[in-house]
């Protein structure tokens, strides 16, 4: 199945792949893809990180008398940096991001490459609570030196998880 990729990164609607969620232990927010995916993808040569799109696929049958139309999912954003999932049809999410993104395990969604997504010139950052402000205070210069090397895209108003250096996680 190696044309498993070839309309992942090529169309922003309608293409992509559904694939189901398996939410993994990973101190990253880098995703990894199915290794039937990985032929055709990688012979397109794309730059990495690869950010993707992660939309929830609505699989619920309309009740009878039923008048409200579907609605449309958000997509959550993340990113690929060549890893390959041992299973079979499923992308693996660490679970910290699956937790910030709301991807629960068994999910199905369509994962769709950004290869043209644009590169951000600053990363605002709004931690959750008056302890983590402390943290980012006092570990500025830390957080910009790791903070890509654990998240490969942000979306604005997305939430991601973050470790410091010898953290407890």
């Amino acid at each position: 199945m190696a044309e498993a990729g070839e309309g992942l990164i090529e169309s922003r609607a309608g293409g992509g792949l559904e694939l189901a969620v398996r939410v993994v232990n990973d101190r990253t927010s880098f995703v990894s893809l199915p290794r039937d995916v990985l032929a055709s993808l990688t012979a397109r040569s794309p730059a990495l990180p690869l950010p993707l799109a992660l939309t929830p696929v609505e699989r619920r049958l309309k009740r009878r008398g039923e008048t409200a139309g579907p609605t449309t999912p958000k997509p959550a954003f993340v990113a690929w940096a060549g890893a390959a999932s041992d299973g079979f049809g499923v992308v693996d999410v660490p679970a910290a991001t699956a937790d910030c993104l709301r991807l629960r395990d068994g999910c199905v969604v369509r994962v769709t490459g950004r290869a043209a997504s644009p590169h951000a010139t600053a990363v605002q950052l709004s931690p959750e609570s008056e302890a983590d402000w402390g943290l980012v205070v006092e570990h500025a210069g830390e957080i910009e030196r790791r903070l890509l090397t654990q998240v490969g895209v942000v979306a604005e108003g997305q939430c991601f998880p973050f470790w410091l250096k010898d953290s407890g996680g």
